[in-house]
This record gives C-alpha cells, structure tokens and sequence, in this order.
C-alpha cells in the first residue's frame, strides 16, 4: 500500500520518466555514434582502397615504360 501512495507521488513519477529519457536519450547517442562510426569508417576504408589501387596503376605504368627502355638497352 505505501508503494501505490509513492507510485502516485508526482515527483516520483516525473523522476522516472526523467530516468527512462536520459536512458533513451543515451541509447539514441550511442546509436548515433555508431552509426557515424561505421559511416565514416567505410569512407576511410574507400579512401585507402581508392589510394592503393592509385599506387598499383603508377606502379604498372611505370613497369610498362621500363619494358621498352630495357628491350632497347638489351639490343
């Protein structure tokens, strides 16, 4: 019985939903972060991918270009 009179105390009643908010408002943050976590995560990821194949394709020109000067060299 004294639990239903607590229950009915507006104070308490307002601290719970304060309570359940800041926890939802955590929940949302964390989820947020995580979401602009793997956000930006996968740009990098695109960033890196995009610069090794970059460095590959000079690295194969630049094998390319060689060929030639050493089938000359070797003549």
């Amino acid at each position: 019985m004294s639990e239903e009179i607590f229950r009915s105390d507006k104070s308490y009643n307002f601290c719970t939903f304060f309570i359940k908010g800041v926890a939802l408002c955590q929940l949302k943050t964390s989820h947020v972060q995580n979401c602009i976590r793997r956000k930006l995560q996968a740009e990098t990821n695109a960033l890196i991918d995009d610069y090794v194949a970059r460095i590959r394709k000079r690295e194969t020109m630049s094998e390319k270009v060689s060929e030639p000067q050493a089938e000359l060299a070797g003549s």
